[in-house]
Order: C-alpha cells, then sequence, then structure tokens
C-alpha cells in the first residue's frame, strides 16, 4: 500500500475507534450520500463537537443490476413484446398466407434466428437466476434474526437446480423459485423455437403492374369468311378433352394481359379488369307447321326440299326451305341449325330480328325414281333420280342470340390460361359487330368440319349431331325433349362463338397497348409460415415468464448487502465489522459445513449502522449480529480430523464424463450422417406435426442437457465473456478453457435447431409392367383401278385427324401416347403387384417411334422450265412444263401420271403473278430399290407470265425407332420426361406405304380467307408455313434463301402429324400384342428424416471445442486438497477468513467502496488459502495475506 494511506485499525489509531450505535433507518441512507476518503479514517479536528443529530449517513444499500425493478421490468417487458410478436407474426402468417417468398437456401436463417435470439436472452436471465440464488442468504440475514439454517448455512449456489428448486418452495423463497422457473422455461422455449417455422407452398396476392397483350378490335369482320379453327378447337376439347385456349373457357373470350416486369416465379395467377366478350343462346320452343317435302333432282346424290313455318312465343318465321340429301328408302330422323329471321311485324327492333333455329322432323322417303319411272331400291345407277316422300313429327326451338360486352374481374395464369371471369359492368357492343354475325361465323366454322367421324348421327348436321353429343343423348325420345336441345345448343353455341372472339376479334398488337393495368398476382411460393401448436406454447411459455419478471418486480426489496459479496474479498469486509461472527468462527478454517453448527448457536440477522471514531466522524457500517441462543464453549471442537471437500461434478468421473460427452455425440451424429446421405435419411417416419416436433424437439433437448452438463463444470458465475476474459488475463487455463467451454455451449441449441428435415424420400422398385399395344403401320394403302386415287385400308379417323390439325396448330400439346413427334407405348400394372403405385413415378426404357420426312431441294441446274405452250396460248391462264431430274431416282416406277423418262419426272404447272405453293403425293406403290419419292412441292414466285423463281422439293418417309428412357406419374400414366438415345436410331421401314398423306389425312379442309394468295398456296403448304397464331402466312419461307427454315417446318410438322396418326390408328392392341417390360416404380408416398450436412458439421464443431476444452481442465485444473468444504455458504465463507489480518488492514468505509478503490486496497499483496500459523503459535486453515507462516 501507498506509505501515506496507512491502513486503519484499532491497534495503530491514536485514538481508537469508539463503537457507539446510532438509530438511523437503513432506508434513509440512501437519501443522504456521504463521501468518505479512500484510505484515511481521520477527519478534521474542526468537527469534534459534532453531535448525533447532525450526523447524516453515508451510504445506501447495494443491488444487483440484474435484480433491479427496471432490469426485470425490461425482461418482463421483453417476454410480453415477444408474445405480441408472435401473434402479429400467427396474423401475417394467416392473411398474407405466410412470410416471402423464401428462398430454400436460407433455411438456416429462420430456423436458427428464434433460436439465437432466445439464446441471448437466456444468456442475460443466467444472471438474473444466478443474482437470486446468491443474494437470498442475505436477503434472509436482513430480516429479523433468523436460525442458522436459513441464513448463514442457506446454499443456493453449489446445489442443482431441482434441488434448489424444491428447496425455495419449501423455504417459500420466491424470488429464487422465480429465477429458476425463468430459466426453465427459457430453456423450454430454445427448444420449441426450433419447430415455430415451417416452410410451405403458398399463393398470396400481390399489387402488380400488367401490359394489355390482346385486346378487341372488331372492324372488318367477315362473318361467311372465318375458317375451321373455332369449331376444331371446340371439337378437340369436346371430343379429345383438351383445355380451352389461352383467353377463353366455355362461354366467353377476354382481353389478354401479362406482367410488365418478368416473373421469377414459375407459376402464377394473373387477376385484372379487362373487356370480357360473352354469348348466350336463348331458346324458346316451337310450334311447327305442315312440312311440306318437294321432290329435287340431282345427277350424283339424292337431295329432297322441306318447306315449313315455324313459330315462337317471340317469333313468326313465315316460311323456311332447306335441301337434304338422303341415300335409303325409309323413316330417317334428320336434325338441322340455320338462320333465319323473324317476321318484321312482331320485332320492335329488327336488329333483334336474326334467330337461330334448331329443327328436326321424322322424313319418310317413299322411293327413289329415276328419269324413265323405275324403282332401284336402295341405290340409284349414274343419271337423273330424284326423291318422293314426306316429313313428319316436326320438333323446333327458336333461339336468339346474344353478345355481352362486360368489364369483367378475370384471372388468367401464367400461360394465359383463362381461370375465371366475374361479371362486372356492361359495355356498349361496338356497333360493327352483332350478335347475328357472331352466329353465322359460328356456323360457317362448324359447316367446315365433318363430325361424323365421331359421332354416330349420320342424318343430322354437324351442329345438331353435336347438340345431342353433347348431352350423351342416343334415344329417339330426346329428338322431342327442347329443354335437352336448348340445353346443348347453348353449350355448342357458346364454346365455338368464343373460340371465334379469340380467333377474330382479339388483336395481338394492340396500338393502345398500356403497362399501368393495376391488378394482382398470386403466385406459387415457397413461404414461411408459423406453426400455430409451437405459437401458442411458446407463448405460454412467454406468459410465464412475464409472470415470474413481475413476481421479481413486486417482489423486490432494498439492498441487502453494501456492495456485490461475490468475491472472497468482499465477504471480509462485510464480516470485518462483525465481532460476534469473527470470534465464533476464526478456529473453524478447516471445519466441515456439519461442524459449523458448534460454533453458531444463535439466530442471527445484519443490520446497517453508523459509529463514531474518536474524532466523532461517523462511519457507516454494515454488521452481522447475533441474538438469543446459548454461549458456546470456546474448547469445543469437532470429532472428525479436517478433510477436504470436492464437487461432484469435478471429480475424476465427470472430469472423465466431461469430454466423452461431446465426443459420443460427435460420433453419433457423424454414424447417423453417413446413413443419412448413404440411405436418403437416417430413418422412415410419418408427416404429421408430431413427427415433425419430436425431430426439432428431441435433439434440441440433447443439446440443452449437454449445455447444462458444461455448465454445471464451469468455475465462474459471473458474465461469460467477462470471466473469459479475466480467466485468461490471470493465466487461469483452466477456467479459461471451462468458460469457454460453456460459452461454446451456448450455441449448441442454435446449431441443432436445423438438423434434422422430413423429406418425401424416393423408393424404387424392380417391377415387370404390361405393355398393351405393339405399333404398327397405319398408312399402307394401294392404287386404285384407274391408278390415281389413294385406296387405303385404314380409313382416316376423324378423332385422328382431328388431333393431329389441334397439334399442328399448336392448339394441343402431346396427347397421351406422344411426346412431340415420338410416340410411346400404353402400360398398365399387372393385376398381381401387390405395391400400392397410385403415388408414384415409373421409369421404363421402351423402343418409340416417329414418322419422319426428308426433304431434299433440286438444283437449279436439275430443272427445266418450258413456257412454249404457254407463249403459243395467250387465252389460257399462264403455265409452264417443269422438268426436273435425279439420277437416284427411276421415275418410270414411281408414278405413270409424272415422268419423261426414267431419270426426268414432269409436271405442268398453272399459276398466277405473286407467291405460288403446290404439293402432290406419289400413290403408285413401288420397290423400295426404285428410291421414289413419295411427295414432291413446287413453290416460287410468279410475274408477268415466268417464274422469278421456282424451286422443286422431293421428300422420302420412313418410319424411325429409337430408345428412350420414360418416366411416367402414375395412376394416370402421365409423361414426366423423354430421354431419347439418339444414336440408337434406325429405320423400321421407309417403304411408301409409310408416307402420311398431310392433304387427305390432316389439311384437307383448311380454309382461311385472311390469306389472299389462298388459291396460289395450297392446303399442305399453308399448314407448313402457318405462324402460331394459325390465321397467317409467312410467305419469307417459300424464297430459296430460306429453304434450311422451310425444310425444318416441314419434317418437323409432318412429324407432329405422324405422331397423333399413329398413336390413335398405329396401335395393335389385342392380347397377342402385349409383352413384359421391365421398369422401376419410385414411390414418394414415404417419408424419411433427414440429416443436415452444414448443422452436423457446425455441430461437430462446436462438440470438437467442448471436447478440447475439457480436456485441458481434465490435465490442468488442481481439485483436490484445495478447500475443506463447500465455500457457498455465508458460514463457510466466513469461516475461512474470520481473524485474517486481511481485516485489520481494511480502512473505514471499506464496505462501500466501489469496485475500483476497493480492487485498489488488494493490489500491493499476495494471498494464500492453507494451513497458517500466526504471531501467537495458533495454527488454522485461513485464506490471508501471504505474509505469515505457511505450511507445505
Amino acid at each position: 500500500m501507498d506509505a501515506a494511506y496507512e491502513p486503519v485499525s484499532s491497534r495503530n489509531l491514536e485514538h481508537p475507534l469508539t463503537l457507539e450505535p446510532l438509530s438511523v433507518d437503513p432506508a434513509s441512507l440512501a437519501q443522504h450520500p456521504f463521501q468518505l476518503p479512500l484510505l484515511d479514517g481521520r477527519q478534521d479536528p474542526s468537527r469534534t463537537d459534532a453531535t448525533e443529530e447532525q450526523i447524516e449517513p453515508a451510504e445506501t444499500a447495494w443491488t444487483p443490476l440484474m435484480l433491479r425493478r427496471w432490469v426485470v421490468s425490461l425482461f418482463a417487458g421483453v417476454f410480453l413484446a415477444l408474445v405480441v410478436g408472435l401473434e402479429v407474426a400467427l396474423k401475417v402468417s394467416t392473411d398474407r398466407q405466410g412470410f416471402g417468398p423464401i428462398n430454400p437456401s436460407l433455411h438456416y436463417l429462420w430456423t436458427y434466428g428464434p433460436t439465437a435470439a432466445l439464446t441471448v436472452i437466456a444468456a442475460f436471465w443466467t444472471q438474473v437466476d444466478y443474482r437470486s440464488r446468491l443474494m437470498q442468504p442475505w436477503r434472509e440475514l436482513a430480516n429479523p434474526p433468523q436460525t442458522v439454517d436459513n441464513t448463514l448455512f442457506l446454499d443456493y449456489v453449489s446445489p442443482d437446480p431441482i434441488t434448489v428448486f424444491i428447496r425455495s418452495v419449501r423455504k417459500r423463497h420466491w424470488p429464487v423459485t422465480a429465477g429458476l422457473t425463468g430459466s426453465l422455461f427459457l430453456k423450454i422455449l430454445m427448444i420449441i423455437s426450433t419447430g415455430l417455422f415451417s416452410l410451405q407452398s403458398s399463393s398470396p396476392r400481390e399489387d402488380s403492374l400488367f401490359t394489355i397483350t390482346h385486346q378487341f378490335e372488331m372492324s372488318g369482320f367477315n362473318s361467311s369468311a372465318v375458317d375451321d379453327v373455332a369449331a376444331l378447337v371446340y371439337a378437340g376439347v369436346h371430343s379429345n378433352n383438351i383445355t380451352y385456349p389461352s383467353g377463353t373457357n366455355a362461354s366467353c373470350a377476354v382481353e389478354m394481359f401479362n406482367l410488365t416486369e418478368q416473373s421469377s416465379f414459375s407459376a402464377y395467377n394473373l387477376t385484372a379488369q379487362v373487356r370480357s366478350l360473352t354469348t348466350n343462346l336463348i331458346c324458346e320452343p316451337a310450334s311447327v307447321g305442315d312440312l311440306k317435302t318437294l321432290n329435287s333432282t340431282s345427277t350424283n346424290s339424292y337431295e329432297y326440299q322441306v318447306s315449313v313455318g315455324i313459330e315462337s312465343e317471340s317469333c313468326v318465321i313465315p316460311e323456311f326451305q332447306g335441301l337434304f340429301a338422303d341415300y335409303a328408302i325409309g323413316d330417317v330422323w334428320v336434325g338441322t341449325v340455320f338462320n333465319a329471321t323473324c317476321d318484321a311485324q312482331d320485332i320492335d327492333n329488327a336488329e333483334d330480328q336474326g334467330r337461330l333455329v334448331i329443327l328436326n322432323f321424322l322424313l319418310k322417303v317413299d322411293a327413289i325414281l329415276t328419269s324413265n319411272g323405275s324403282t332401284e331400291g336402295n341405290h340409284t345407277s349414274a343419271g337423273t333420280a330424284y326423291l318422293s316422300g314426306s316429313a313428319v313429327n316436326g320438333t323446333a326451338l327458336v333461339c336468339q342470340p346474344q353478345l355481352t360486352m362486360q368489364r369483367s374481374d378475370v384471372t388468367i395464369d401464367q400461360s394465359g390460361s383463362l381461370i375465371h371471369a366475374s361479371e362486372g359492368e356492361n359495355l356498349l357492343v361496338p356497333s360493327n359487330i352483332s350478335a347475328m354475325d357472331v352466329t353465322n361465323a359460328v356456323l360457317t366454322s362448324i359447316s367446315q368440319l365433318n363430325v361424323h367421324g365421331i359421332l354416330p348421327y349420320q342424318h343430322f348436321t354437324g351442329f345438331f349431331a353435336w347438340i345431342l353429343s353433347s348431352q350423351s343423348s342416343t334415344d329417339a325420345a330426346d329428338l322431342s325433349n327442347t329443354d335437352l336441345q336448348a340445353k346443348g345448343a347453348q353449350m355448342i353455341f357458346e364454346g365455338v362463338a368464343s373460340q371465334i372472339s379469340k380467333r377474330y376479334f382479339l388483336d395481338s398488337n394492340p396500338e393502345e397497348a398500356h403497362g399501368n393495368l393495376q391488378g394482382t398476382m398470386e403466385s406459387v411460393q415457397q413461404r414461411l409460415f408459423v406453426k400455430l401448436l409451437s405459437m401458442r406454447l411458446m407463448e405460454s411459455a412467454l406468459c410465464i415468464l412475464a409472470l415470474v419478471s413481475l413476481l421479481l418486480v413486486f417482489g423486490s426489496r432494498r439492498g441487502s448487502t453494501p456492495q456485490d459479496p461475490a468475491s472472497v474479498a468482499r465477504i471480509v469486509s462485510f464480516v470485518s465489522k462483525s465481532p460476534a461472527a469473527i470470534n465464533a468462527l476464526s478456529p473453524t478454517g478447516s471445519w466441515l459445513i456439519k461442524d459449523l453448527p458448534l460454533k453458531l448457536q444463535r439466530e442471527y440477522s445484519t443490520d446497517f449502522k453508523v459509529i463514531l471514531d474518536g474524532y466523532r466522524n461517523p462511519h457507516p457500517i454494515f454488521m452481522i449480529e447475533g441474538e438469543g441462543g446459548k454461549d458456546v464453549d470456546d474448547l469445543v471442537w469437532p470429532d472428525e480430523n479436517a478433510q477436504y471437500w470436492q464437487p461432484i461434478t469435478t471429480r475424476w468421473p465427470s472430469r472423465f464424463a466431461l469430454p466423452m460427452v461431446p465426443l459420443a455425440i460427435i460420433i453419433v451424429l457423424e454414424v447417423l450422417l453417413r446413413k443419412s446421405q448413404n440411405y436418403a435419411g437416417v430413418a422412415y417416419v410419418r408427416s404429421d406435426k408430431w413427427t415433425q416436433l419430436s425431430s426439432s424437439y428431441l435433439p434440441a433437448l440433447t443439446m440443452v442437457l449437454t449445455k447444462l452438463f458444461f455448465s454445471a463444470s464451469d468455475f465462474n458465475i459471473v458474465s461469460l465473456i467477462h470471466a473469459l476474459w479475466t480467466s485468461l488475463r490471470n493465466g487461469r487455463i483452466a477456467v479459461g478453457a471451462s468458460t469457454f467451454a460453456a460459452i461454446l455451449a451456448s450455441f449448441l441449441t442454435i446449431a441443432v435447431s436445423g438438423l434434422y428435415i422430413i423429406k418425401e424420400i424416393p423408393h424404387d422398385n424392380s417391377i415387370s409392367f404390361t405393355r398393351l399395344d405393339q405399333f404398327v403401320n397405319p398408312f399402307a394403302m394401294h392404287v386404285s383401278d384407274d391408278g390415281i386415287i389413294p385406296q387405303f385400308d385404314i380409313v382416316p379417323n376423324f378423332t385422328s385427324s382431328l388431333t393431329a390439325r389441334l397439334v399442328l396448330y399448336e392448339q394441343m400439346n402431346d396427347p397421351m401416347g406422344t411426346k412431340q413427334d415420338y410416340v410411346y407405348p400404353n402400360f398398365t400394372i399387372p393385376q398381381d403387384t401387390s405395391l400400392d403405385l397410385n403415388a408414384s413415378f415409373v421409369s421404363i426404357s421402351v423402343a418409340v417411334q416417329r414418322g419422319a420426312l426428308s426433304c431434299e431441294l433440286v438444283p437449279y441446274d436439275s430443272v427445266e422450265l418450258d413456257y412454249s405452250y404457254s407463249d403459243a396460248n395467250l387465252s389460257l391462264s399462264p403455265g409452264v412444263e417443269v422438268f426436273w431430274s435425279n439420277p437416284k431416282v427411276n421415275w418410270t416406277a414411281c408414278d405413270a401420271n409424272i415422268f419423261k423418262n426414267a431419270t426426268t419426272a414432269y409436271y405442268w404447272l398453272d399459276t398466277g403473278d405473286g407467291v405460288f405453293a403446290e404439293q402432290m403425293s406419289y400413290f403408285d406403290v413401288s420397290s423400295e430399290e426404285d428410291n421414289c419419292p413419295a411427295s414432291w412441292g413446287v413453290f416460287g414466285n410468279w410475274s408477268d407470265r415466268r417464274a422469278t423463281e421456282l424451286n422443286i422439293i422431293n421428300c422420302w418417309p420412313s418410319i424411325q425407332e429409337t430408345q428412350a428412357d420414360i418416366s411416367f406419374a402414375l395412376p394416370g400414366w402421365t409423361i414426366q420426361s423423354m430421354s431419347v438415345n439418339d444414336n440408337s436410331t434406325k429405320n423400321v421401314s421407309t417403304s411408301m406405304d409409310t408416307y402420311l398423306a398431310f392433304d387427305y389425312w390432316v389439311v384437307s379442309s383448311i380454309y382461311d380467307s385472311y390469306v389472299t394468295e389462298k388459291e396460289q398456296i395450297d392446303d399442305v403448304f399453308t399448314a407448313f408455313i402457318r405462324d402460331q397464331t394459325t390465321k397467317a402466312l409467312d410467305t419469307s419461307l417459300l424464297q430459296r434463301h430460306n429453304w434450311d427454315k422451310l425444310r425444318t417446318n416441314i419434317e418437323h410438322r409432318y412429324s407432329l402429324a405422324f405422331a397423333q396418326i399413329l398413336n390413335l390408328q398405329g396401335r395393335n392392341t389385342s392380347q397377342a400384342a402385349q409383352s413384359t417390360v421391365s421398369g422401376t416404380a419410385t414411390s414418394y408416398s414415404r417419408y424419411r428424416l433427414t440429416q443436415d450436412v452444414a448443422s452436423t458439421r457446425v455441430l461437430q464443431g462446436l462438440l470438437i471445442g467442448m471436447m478440447l476444452c475439457a480436456i485441458i481442465c481434465l490435465f490442468t485444473v488442481r481439485l483436490h486438497d484445495v478447500v475443506p468444504k463447500n465455500p457457498s455458504s455465508i458460514a463457510a465463507q466466513i469461516s475461512l477468513v474470520a481473524g485474517s489480518s486481511m481485516m485489520e488492514k481494511l480502512p473505514p468505509g471499506a464496505q462501500w467502496m466501489d469496485d475500483k478503490e476497493f480492487n485498489a486496497l488488494f493490489d500491493s499483496e499476495r494471498y494464500s488459502m492453507g494451513w497458517r500459523t500466526d504471531a501467537n503459535g495458533d495454527r488454522k486453515f485461513t485464506i490471508d495475506v501471504a505474509d505469515g507462516v505457511w505450511e507445505e
């Protein structure tokens, strides 16, 4: 110490301290602070006349920071704020369908985040718990005198938490109970928080900006010039179960829109207010007048005319005449749909006169008469013929078409498919379009399709046949069922009309397109949801914690000690003014705890007093006083000899277990990780909430227990970071290692929160599947007697041709059985299979087929043009004789009508100015060695009776077979993927009969008034150069320098159409064609518990650090022969310092000094603990200044 400040004691003071207790309220100490000199106990002699009334108390009692009311109140506020936060999170999660979108790769953030936050709170609460336990004995001493069991011997620091909890409840020491309860529920919270959030797919709505891509534009519409595509699409919907094209549904078409900025989501729905166009058909029954059959003649068929009058409640049609054809005698039901006009006298508004009439009747054909009057039965020879008969039992519906434009709330998906269009504000329909215009367009489009290939109604027009088919009607009684017919008519009319609206009224390049259309986007996202059960459990725990905090707030009292009693030096200062305790316990430093009551037979309490020294200077003091009881014999001595005490956590079994626990967990984690990686998971589990919670809670509980084990072995009870720094600064390796291990253990509950994830795991089973068919050639044909007309062994099926056209027009994608231009076999699961494969994926390696067309452009120098005949006959249409040669082809064996000689082919081209393109097929069957092409084409440009460009192409067909790996989704056998091995491709047929006659099978009825070059570009080339909108031709492809692009179109579209024909008509499904194919069924109906690699490695890193710290402690800490008793109680601490010279050197006021001043008192000395012989020759075990005689 500094010589200027000699420690004050009763032995070296000139005026010894006179203990004159004053009656002072300890609470008043806080109101009158008084500063004392740091070390000098003397005061100015001018104050020697001070009286007791003039003395002011100097200091206030001390309360730990973490137990002060505002701090504990802050804890309560934090817990309540977390409850509110959880409720807000739940509401947001519910109202907004989760938080997000969330990147699944960031799952560590929302997995670890809640646990990390609670770990920080728990670290602070640890001090609340510790300080509550440490201060409870001093609190009891501050009460009226009590027995030593409840004061000096009370120990809440060293026992395990369960013992402390039970003891505190029994003794009603509620602050200790509250602190332990808070620690318990915080650990529970950390466990529960690992399962607070879950990542799920969701579809929230968000405000977005859209751009209109298709607007209604109805100018220039010609209802009589529509093509068959609208009816074709509806036929696909009706017969092939395809979906409606974008922007349409069964009754309306809508303006199309899309996101202004590209979305990162693959699946989403868009909703906005745009215009919709809806049609409706209001039908009413009508009476049918006398049906008059008028005979009619024709050279090639039998025709008859029917005249009839029709009248409904709102419309009169005086007379209708229709021409019908039939080939048989007998009773035949006939049905038709046509336009008619109501009598103007019955309609107020002329625009409402148009009607759609549905009529059917029974035709009785009596005879088919030839020109000479003879009857030929059911057939007639060439020549003039006419019918004789009558029409009876007529039934009619008169239907008024309606066209409505509205501003509707429209929802479409990312591909434009219309999901919903609500009824909205009615808008004016442009004056240049009417409901009858749409009606005429519907009838024109339907009339171009031959629906009798799929509908069993041979004597009905296509429209009427569809009406019956839509209602699944095969009963003749339905022909008089006007309700059924009205329902079917409305369905067909609205369906075709919606496609008319899309095809002809929607402009794909709107002039007024804008990007400020407001709407909402509903996207399929991975979003974060709050688990309700976990949240409620957490809220319950947080409410309990808030109540515990409030209990500490309202149960707190004034401080019970002058300063922090956590250090030995502070204990020395606290008891330095307590002569009774010092005298009683001075010789007991080596005694066991159980023997100390021999010296403590009184009831004890603490008191704050003020004493005056010889100069009448006041000094506040803190002292322990004993009352009552009996006097103690100074010669009493314990029966047992002195022995050393050691806590159970520092004994050798515990010390060896400390590094073994993390090592065992590391090994288990590694074994489970290897199993998870090698077997796609640790174990099969159920995907229910209890399994999910268990997979989160059990690992978290394990890590909490591990943390508690290491915390029990930690030698520090103050702030871990501060303790680590202090131990390292002072070279306390064992203490630093144990502290660092405890710090690492705090992160275990964070890292473990993302350890296990439940995933759907594929499970493979090798299974033999049944192949249901084998491919055959659907195009086998031979030449008719005249050598020109093809005669097919298999008649083209309307369904297959329709499907081919829909795919070709890009109105339909990959019907079942096809993938792009490949056709794959059909399979089924054998009946003897015991596995449940309803939620499985099947992988099969099998041969698939495709139709290929290889086309070559004839070189210019192989083409010869002869205009001589055309020039000699100027009155005729311009033309040219075209000759082309190919030395690889024997033209004489190919077609008798198209060869000049064996090496040269010939064709007369008759065309006009502009672009032209024609395609022809060779129908003669030839041997493959003649290398005859299956088709040829000519295209180019014509101007002023000359070809400015003329190109010839020849095409050779084949059927190719390729090995492919196909994946299907069960139970519907929906194809998921197909991987084709191009190296395995081979031709299975290259003969002429493998050719798909495009003009006959696919495009025979194409008619498009939008194409001005229609008469010079035939149906086949129209299909090849038609763009995605199906109504515009890219004639630039008919230029020689674009041949590569044209060839790609020809070959690809040919293969697409071929695949649909082969799919529907090229399968042999007989029992003999069935075979067995091996494959793999991958089931996702089972779940496995998978272990996360990153979480495992983080945990192992933490555990390795803890293990190394435990090993350091094992070999560096001295744990034997240290202290004879558990030093955690007040009595034990006093027994170790009572009578030490440190007490004599403390100056007045030392009890109240802050840490800086107080520590300065001890800086210049060194201290030790052990057996010491003092100057009087007394031997005792004590903690004291290392200046006496110490025994080794």
